[in-house]
């Protein structure tokens, strides 16, 4: 059985730390989407609890 050479070690190496560089991305990316996905709804929960009781106004000097 032949054994792998330097040259196969760095190929194989350097995919390997391209893919966990391209997984780490993603991953950044994701948990970012998510974040703002919990902002949104949060945003909507308070929108909601605004317009649910008339006595409670955002901006008390007009009419927004």
């Amino acid at each position: 059985m032949r054994s792998i050479g330097m040259g196969e070690l760095l190929a194989v190496l350097a995919s390997v730390v391209g893919l966990a560089f391209y997984a780490f991305v993603f991953f950044i990316f994701w948990r970012f989407y998510q974040l703002l996905e919990k902002i949104s709804e949060n945003v909507a929960g308070i929108r909601q609890a605004l317009e649910k009781d008339p006595q409670t106004r955002l901006f008390p000097g007009g009419d927004r």
